[in-house]
């Protein structure tokens, strides 16, 4: 039964990152944090064998591992989740009868959903996030740690006051259609590349303006990655600054989500 209630207690805390399982042992809870937003399950037979037979830095650590494939895989790549949950059941099994004794020996049993450097850039540089209802909080956590990473300042998704700004409008006035055509506006509104950080107070001023204003706002911002914005459409924003500016952030974003077991190149 004690064993039963802790197990159960494990399994409230993964659920929750402001448990008290976490406060000693806070870099856990940015990973609950990010495996609870990706909604993801499959690797929860891990972690409890983990927690159980592991130290708690080497937990934190398959944690950490744990959450980069789930982005890589289940958010970004889209993959078929089914396929995790043996992969996830003979990593669990290898840390139950001791064939895995260190986060790097339960890497490589992982290694095969890890998605590559090539394809996770592929599929970061055509993501599109609708950034409505619950979704809305997944782009800005994307956002918070792509500038987290290019100005060196910690930008947290749930404390940062920043709103989400769509530098092509969602809702775009007829001038939009000089530079970005028509025909592409609803492909093209919830790429990741259109979307921006930018003070709340900013974003109610300019709502639907047309990209000058926008500029004007985006060089006043204290977000850098939003200030590139302006700063490279000079004059205006068009398909193919778009296109760069995401694929420039999918750059990024191979070594912000890279497990520490990967080498990079």
């Amino acid at each position: 039964m004690d064993a039963l209630e802790a197990r159960g207690e494990l399994f409230a805390a993964l659920s929750d990152p402001t448990h008290g399982y976490w406060i000693e042992y806070p870099d856990c809870k940015g990973s609950i944090k990010e495996l609870n937003l990706f909604h993801v399950r499959q690797m929860t037979p891990l972690l409890f064998a983990a927690w159980e037979h592991m130290t708690k830095t080497d937990f934190a650590s398959v944690l950490k591992f744990v959450s980069v494939i789930s982005f890589r895989y289940s958010v970004i790549g889209g993959l078929n989740t089914n396929a995790l949950e043996p992969v996830y059941h003979e990593a669990a099994k290898s840390v139950l009868n001791g064939t895995s004794t260190t986060p790097r020996d339960v890497f490589e049993k992982l290694r095969s959903v890890y998605v590559d450097d090539q394809k996770f850039e592929q599929d970061f540089s055509t993501l599109m996030i609708d950034t409505s209802g619950q979704h809305k909080r997944l782009a800005k956590y994307i956002l918070c740690r792509l500038e987290t990473d290019v100005s060196g300042k910690m930008c947290d998704s749930d404390t940062d006051p920043s709103t989400i700004e769509h530098v092509l409008p969602e809702n775009p006035a007829e001038e939009w259609s000089a530079a970005f055509p028509r025909e592409k506006w609803d492909a093209n509104v919830y790429r990741l590349g259109n979307l921006a950080l930018l003070e709340a107070s900013t974003n109610r001023i300019i709502g639907n303006s047309d990209y000058l204003i926008k500029r004007e706002a985006y060089l006043g911002s204290t977000y850098q990655t939003t200030r590139r914005i302006a700063e490279n459409a000079v004059e205006n924003w068009t398909q193919e600054l778009l296109n760069n500016r995401q694929q420039l952030l999918a750059q990024r974003a191979v070594h912000i989500w890279r497990s520490d077991y990967i080498q990079e190149k």
